[in-house]
């Protein structure tokens, strides 16, 4: 089951639709069901707006599409959402190197389906109120510009600082120590990576190849930890001095890559058979993260048996175009999807302790011939919505070990010597804490000053190592093909590469096999802040015979809560009815009640007393007398029920006048009277 959106255009154009998430089955047998629940993040159907540089979700109804393929979808629900909300308050990364306008689809006829609209019309729609929708601040704060070298006293004092280079001062570390001083806490990194030389400073921030000679004669226990047929590995040259072991970094992309039979130094055979795993979009093609994950897990425990640190794995490129030559490592066209099965992938290797993934290209690999030197000119809002977006996730929801930079550049500048690409989105706003690689040989095309500062921690294979110390010392060499391609190499900035790549060793199993003391976490596991950007929730499985006993129980349900509808409404027209009866009644009792009028006497001037029984259930009585015997115009008294007599005044003397008396009762706010008593006449006394 894949749900998708359809965000509405405003001031910023949106595709048809976009994949939220997914959800697989468990195996159903004909006639069975399951019933399937995914959620996913609101804020994920927003769009980038470079003017902002914040994601957006503009007012109006996003509607939610469910079905089994992006092209068999029906309308499941409409939010809409009252006014627009920045949901993602960013910064201006990556500017377009070149030019132009993205294309439009304005004036053109967008896709559809028949009933699409009546479907629209008659969904459920709920309210997506904007006051509820946080925004969240998550613009870099790194500073590109800023170098912070570490010293120790007595280096500080004759050290000559550069343009927005800082120096701090840190402690000077005692004679012989080690990198497992800085994992107890004996001794900061800061003043670890103080201590070390221009030429183990370059020989930590390349791999094996080309190292620059070392006293070190601890060279038979890093040997230990080579894998045959590796694509390479840290520096082996400090194991002994300062207790670093090497890592050993294998290629997939569809499992490890290794010498399947080798000879170790002592003539012993070695056997390191692997699985092979399927490919990349095979994986996707599964919609199946749970799967992906077990893969994962076992290719995690592969690396673990045979002395792998490092996966150079999963590819996280787009499908851009089907003749790129990496395709096959790669998972979909869709960024969406790349992100939840490398999530996926990275999550299950990861697993494993003191292993993991190293994502990659990172990025726009998008075609193989001449994929060292091609420059990929991308706006701002695709490299984030599209080429960006699976990476993003992987390192919010399960934090890779490592990352590797592409050979390409992007928008002008070599991805491997881009700050943007490599520190202020990855670092500065997205909070990976892992430690960036260059691709195989890409260090020989950029400055190893702009590599350094850009935050490629690691040049593989290596091969850099007396460019840099050059560039250290202020006489930069760079390479036979370009003189002038290194600029002075800040000490902070391969300080600070160095300290990443020793991080990611003391997360290492290399490191957990030196150092018996250690414990060697499942890396993504020692995270608590990570992100879920979708999750499911499944049922048990129905069987056809309990679906059909479900649809029959429904239908009868259905049928009963109708008729128990129409008796409850009888109901209420009954009651209607009996209340009306009961009113009418009342009033009846009261129009067919008489009144006595027991006397009507005048013993004084000008005034006569009326006297009348009880009567039982009025509210009150009228009495009504007029020297006319038909009672026209007479005039009225209103008594209390509790009253049973009325002496009327200012009567004229010697007139006769005619009495009469009824009750009265209050029923629905309106007074209903009794039948008049028999009329009396009385003269008045002179």
């Amino acid at each position: 089951m894949e749900v998708y959106f359809s965000a509405p255009d405003g001031s910023i154009e949106k595709p048809y639709q976009e994949l939220a998430g997914f959800a697989k089955t468990d195996n159903l047998a004909p006639g069975e069901s399951q019933e399937l629940t995914v959620t996913y993040k609101t804020t994920e159907m927003s769009s980038y707006d470079e003017a902002k540089a914040a994601y957006v979700m503009e007012d109006g109804d996003y509607i939610v599409r469910v079905g089994d393929s992006s092209r068999n979808t029906e309308v499941a629900g409409v939010l809409t959402l009252d006014k627009d909300v920045v949901t993602e308050q960013l910064s201006n990364q990556l500017t377009l190197d070149k030019n132009w306008k993205d294309l439009s689809k304005t004036g053109k006829t967008p896709y559809s389906y028949k009933d699409e609209a009546a479907q629209i019309k008659a969904a459920a729609r709920i309210a997506l109120p904007s006051a509820k929708i946080r925004t969240e601040n998550n613009a870099s704060q790194i500073d590109e510009k800023k170098v912070t070298t570490y010293l120790t006293a007595d280096a500080a004092k004759d050290y000559k600082t550069a343009k927005d280079e800082e120096v701090k001062v840190v402690d000077a570390v005692p004679a012989n120590t080690k990198l497992i001083d800085v994992y107890n806490g004996k001794v900061s990194m800061e003043s670890f990576v103080a201590s070390l030389d221009d030429t183990q400073l370059a020989n930590l921030a390349n791999g094996l190849t080309g190292a620059t000679e070392s006293t070190d004669d601890g060279s038979w226990g890093a040997d230990a930890n080579s894998v045959a047929g590796a694509a390479g590995e840290t520096s082996q040259l400090y194991f002994k001095t300062l207790g670093i072991p090497n890592t050993v970094e294998a290629d997939g992309p569809a499992g490890i890559r290794v010498t399947a039979e080798a000879t170790d130094k002592d003539g012993n055979a070695v056997y390191n058979y692997c699985t092979a795993f399927p490919i990349g979009t095979l994986l996707a093609q599964t919609w199946n993260t749970d799967l992906v994950n077990r893969v994962g897990k076992a290719i995690g425990e592969e690396m673990v048996e045979i002395g792998v640190t490092l996966w150079l794995a999963p590819g996280m490129n787009i499908h851009r175009d089907p003749l790129c030559g990496r395709n096959f490592e790669y998972y979909s066209e869709d960024p969406a999807l790349t992100g939840y099965v490398g999530s996926a992938i990275t999550a299950g290797v990861q697993s494993n302790k003191g292993v993991g993934v190293t994502i990659k290209h990172y990025i726009t690999n998008n075609q193989e011939t001449n994929r060292s030197a091609v420059n990929t000119s991308v706006s701002e809002r695709t490299l984030r919505e599209i080429y960006l977006k699976g990476f993003e996730m992987v390192v919010k929801s399960a934090q890779p070990m490592a990352i590797m930079s592409s050979y390409n550049k992007v928008n002008g500048t070599y991805a491997c010597e881009n700050f943007d690409l490599l520190t202020s989105i990855p670092r500065g706003e997205w909070g990976f804490d892992g430690m960036v690689m260059t691709d195989w040989g890409a260090g020989n095309r950029a400055g190893v000053d702009t590599m350094m500062h850009a935050g490629n921690d690691l040049v593989m294979p290596g091969r850099t190592q007396t460019r840099m110390i050059a560039a250290l010392q202020g006489k930069p060499a760079g390479t036979a093909q370009n003189p002038d391609l290194d600029k002075t190499l800040l000490r902070g900035d391969i300080q600070k590469c160095v300290s990443r790549v020793l991080t990611m060793i003391m997360r290492s199993s290399q490191f957990g096999k030196m150092n018996a003391s250690v414990d060697v976490k499942a890396h993504t596991e020692t995270y608590d802040n990570l992100v879920t950007y979708a999750s499911v929730s499944k049922k048990a499985v129905k069987t056809a015979a309990v679906k059909k006993l479900e649809d029959e129980l429904k239908k009868a349900q259905e049928k009963a809560d109708k008729l128990e509808k129409e008796l409850g409404e009888a109901n209420q027209k009954t009651q209607a009815a009996n209340k009306e009866v009961e009113k009418l009644q009342a009033k009846l009792d009261v129009r067919t009640k008489n009144i006595r009028l027991k006397s009507a006497k005048s013993k004084k001037a000008k005034q006569a007393t009326i006297r009348w029984a009880k009567a039982k259930d009025v509210d009150g009585y009228v009495v009504e007398y007029s020297a006319k015997a038909n009672l026209k115009s007479a005039k009225k008294k209103n008594v209390k029920a509790s009253t049973t007599s009325l002496t009327v005044k200012n009567l004229k003397k010697g007139k006769k006048y005619y009495v009469r008396v009824r009750g009265y009762k209050v029923i629905d706010g309106q007074k209903v009277y009794t039948q008049y008593s028999a009329k009396k006449a009385v003269k008045i006394k002179k």
